[in-house]
């Protein structure tokens, strides 16, 4: 399935503008939390950007987001959890690396459960099966609307992630 991209980028931008909201932060406080520029931040919530899926994982990180519900229309919705004294201090934000290799990781296990290939994932998700691989294998960023559009061809309804240990069921 693909992803209509303006679609998601106005279901992304308005789950994370609630999200923020939810924590009472503003743009400033999201900033100084995940480490992403304000301007770009209110880029994304004007869904004049389709950020890159790290920036993105940041963003949910420092709203302590610990699920993503997917829905079969295209729609998301980001679930913050409440946080803990500790947590409001900045967000102590893993590598990038690091980041895409536990994404890269779930969507592998994910496709080889539904027995399915590269290629035909691919396909599915209107992205090149060079671009899927480099993805597996955490060696690519991807563009959040691409990763998305993975999530659903693999027919992904929620994904959850604890510390970025990530699971997509």
């Amino acid at each position: 399935m693909s992803l209509d991209r303006e679609f998601f980028l106005d279901c992304f931008a308005k789950s994370l503008q609630s999200c923020r909201s939810f924590h009472n932060y503003s743009i400033t406080d999201l900033a100084e939390r995940s480490g992403i520029h304000r301007n770009s931040i209110s880029a994304i919530e004007n869904h004049k950007h389709d950020a890159s899926s790290i920036t993105c994982a940041m963003l949910c990180f420092a709203l302590n987001i610990q699920q993503v519900e997917l829905q079969k229309n295209g729609a998301i919705r980001l679930i913050p959890a409440p946080m803990q004294r500790e947590q409001r201090e900045l967000a102590k934000i893993p590598q990038h690396a690091y980041i895409m290799e536990r994404i890269g990781n779930a969507i592998c296990c994910k496709r080889e459960a539904g027995g399915l290939s590269q290629e035909e994932l691919a396909v599915s998700a209107g992205i090149h099966k060079n671009t899927l691989w480099s993805i597996e294998r955490g060696l690519t960023v991807p563009i959040n609307s691409h990763l998305f559009s993975i999530y659903y061809s693999l027919g992904v309804t929620l994904l959850k992630a604890d510390n970025f240990d990530i699971v997509l069921q």
